[in-house]
């Protein structure tokens, strides 16, 4: 049985001059939305007619109480504190180049988060605030990190006192010292102390307010992987431990040049991902783009209404909160489409987002070994277009959680490049590989367990380029691979035992093993190229590449148990493929995000772009169960005399899609 869950549509208010009234609260009940959220600002930061005061803020959470919906706060620590700094310059946030350059001082504009007077000025804040009438989440920080433009923070005099009194060490003197023992100190110290400051404040506020959730607004930059988690000085898995709720708002159109999942509307899928794989028990509250300044984005539409409903609850987050609520009144069509969603709720409440397959996301691995550049930022936004090209669901789980709550781990595991593991994690992946769920190996696995500090160096180089694997015997995982397999990345090192399917240049590069308990592992040199670009001829002209239908088979070979739902075929023909098949550019413009229930799989087919495609929803009934109907929720079609069902139970629903679709949303029941 999958318990229900309780998801919630959040309005985010933040102009007094037009939500502060009882006539707003009534028209957002009416659309359905079950919270309000509400910008307060506890200083003065320069936005002008942005953010409720302190007064203003309590009686909304007032009317809204009155009303039956819960209450958000969202709320400035370190961000847009400019007035406050050129006040007092001893409480900004510190660079290493402020920190001995006085006049480099005067571009600073974060506030230090760890001053007492800092802390203590945002506790009496607080205090007042989760008094208020039906508050149901705080978010501490605004898009808050230790850097900025890419330099690391904080070098205040009181940080630096704080470091020398714990370490007897004055940090070091150049942002990027990995040869130096005390610069892996200050990162340790640095990311600790992110996190430890947000869990004092929930620790105090819990003793005023037990019920009320404690968290923080992330960055899209901290959710999709862009700068390199020492740099910005936090992890979100790590944030996740310590409180009870993370937020991120992966703006599809505003972030483009940070975030490069395209069609652009996977950014929001991405980062929701992501998030939802480092908070797993936690709640996950996802801000959709709900704005358009005229210079930073491209038109939006209904179109991204629905995007903004559908794609966080889809996979996994339990609150949307669209930024905001009156700007996106004003952008034609999305509100409509946006309160159109609404239908679909039923099935996403009663049932939960399915995954055949989880990559770990290796931050220990990324920090400790890949400090030298933002290799997440390619590596990993390079793999997830990798497992959107394999047509099956998929989940990102962050390596930190491995020891509390690897219980979360979902079908086939993939390993990529994670190198850096402690004692208790990989024993926790030891407990995966003979639980039977198969596990992928990519690239650099680990030599022996990290001790937990300080620098843990790659077991062999790490290699970007092109590199052709090979295949050496048949096997089921090469059926259909039917051009060259070429990896972006290779890294051999302590290549496991077991049986050579292929080679690059005459050295193992895939190696398959079984155990005598029935489990399976793979070993794979490096990640695949998705695309890959004709050396010789236009820029446009792809060569074709089979790196990840090998992905999809292995996967499937790993598995106990078949995928209860993919696409096939995956990539799918698409109307602008079929003109120009040579288009590098011709990328998947859907992605297939299932829930699954007791006697249901309701199968969300969503197109980021208005492409039409041919393709089969492909769905495994469970063992002793039969088909009792089939119906498309969006359009409210009736679909069961379309399916064929082979003699093993698998059921074939063919699907041509016209570019003009808002979303597919097939039901599929059984008894």
């Amino acid at each position: 049985m999958h318990p229900p869950r309780k998801l919630r549509r959040c309005a985010l208010l933040n102009f007094p001059s037009k939500s502060f009234n009882v006539e707003t609260l009534d028209a957002v009940i009416a659309e359905g939305f079950t919270d309000i959220g509400i910008s307060v600002f506890h200083m003065d930061s320069g936005f002008e007619g942005t953010g409720f005061t302190l007064d203003q803020g309590h009686q909304i959470a007032q009317w809204a109480h009155e009303r039956n919906l819960g209450s958000n706060i969202f709320t400035l620590y370190m961000k847009c504190k400019e007035k406050l700094i050129q006040k007092t310059p001893h409480r900004a946030m510190y660079t290493q180049s402020m920190r001995s350059n006085p006049e480099e001082r005067l571009k600073a504009r974060a506030a230090c988060p760890f001053q007492p007077e800092a802390k203590e000025e945002y506790m009496v804040f607080l205090r007042q605030v989760v008094q208020w009438p039906g508050i149901r989440e705080v978010h501490f920080n605004d898009e808050g990190s230790l850097n900025v433009s890419s330099q690391t923070g904080c070098y205040c005099d009181y940080c630096c006192s704080e470091f020398k009194t714990l370490t007897g060490n004055c940090p070091p003197e150049s942002d990027y010292e990995p040869d130096n023992p005390i610069w892996w100190q200050w990162t340790d110290f640095r990311m600790q102390r992110w996190t430890g400051v947000h869990a004092e404040f929930r620790g105090e506020l819990k003793k005023l307010a037990p019920d009320v959730l404690f968290g923080i607004q992330h960055s899209t930059r901290s959710g999709s992987f862009a700068g390199n988690p020492w740099n910005e000085g936090l992890s979100l898995a790590r944030d996740a431990q310590a409180l009870d709720v993370l937020a991120t708002n992966p703006y599809q159109y505003r972030n483009f040049n940070i975030v490069p999942h395209r069609p652009h509307r996977r950014v929001l899928a991405e980062g929701t991902r992501a998030l939802a794989g480092a908070c797993l028990n936690k709640q996950v509250n996802i801000y959709p783009q709900g704005f358009m300044p005229s210079t930073k984005t491209t038109p939006m539409s209904r179109q991204d209404g629905i995007l903004a409903g559908i794609i966080p609850f889809a996979l996994g987050a339990d609150t949307i909160t669209p930024y905001t609520y009156e700007l996106m009144n004003i952008i034609p069509g999305f509100a409509e489409g946006f309160e159109d969603t609404r239908r679909l709720l039923p099935e996403f409440e009663a049932g939960k987002p399915y995954t055949f397959s989880t990559a770990i996301r290796p931050l220990q691995s990324e920090v400790r070994g890949h400090h030298e550049e933002n290799w997440g930022h390619w590596y990993l936004t390079e793999l997830a277009d990798v497992m959107l090209h394999t047509g099956m669901s998929w989940s990102w789980f962050w390596d930190e959680r491995l020891e509390d709550a690897a219980d979360h781990l979902h079908g086939p595991v993939i390993f990529p490049d994670t190198h850096c593991l402690t004692e208790k994690q990989m024993a926790a992946v030891q407990q995966v590989a003979q639980g039977g769920e198969g596990v992928l190996w990519i690239g650099n696995m680990p030599h022996e367990p990290w001790n937990g500090q300080g620098e843990c160096p790659l077991p062999a180089p790490f290699k970007r380029g092109e590199f052709e694997l090979i295949p050496e015997t048949d096997h089921p995982v090469f059926e259909g691979v039917d051009g060259p397999i070429m990896l972006q990345s290779c890294a051999r090192s302590n290549v496991p035992e077991g049986t050579i399917l292929g080679s690059i240049d005459s050295s193992a590069g895939l190696v398959v093993s079984e155990s005598e308990h029935g489990g399976r592992q793979a070993w794979l040199a490096g990640v695949p190229f998705h695309v890959l670009h004709k050396k010789g001829h236009h820029g446009a002209i792809r060569q074709p590449v089979s790196g990840c239908a090998l992905i999809r088979n292995l996967l499937q070979w790993l598995s106990p148990s078949p995928p209860a739902v993919r696409l096939e075929p995956f990539p799918p023909p698409n109307d602008y493929g079929k003109l120009r098949p040579w288009d590098v550019r011709d990328i998947p413009t859907m992605e297939l995000l299932p829930i699954v229930r007791d006697g249901a799989l309701c199968a969300i087919i969503f197109p980021y772009a208005p492409v039409g495609f041919e393709t089969s929803l492909v769905v495994n009934l469970p063992k002793g169960t039969r088909l009792t109907g089939i119906r498309e929720l969006w359009d409210e079609q009736d679909l069961t005399e379309s399916a064929q069902q082979n003699p093993q139970g698998e059921l074939r629903i063919p699907l041509d899609v016209p570019g003009s679709c808002e979303v597919l949303a097939i039901l599929v029941e059984y008894q």
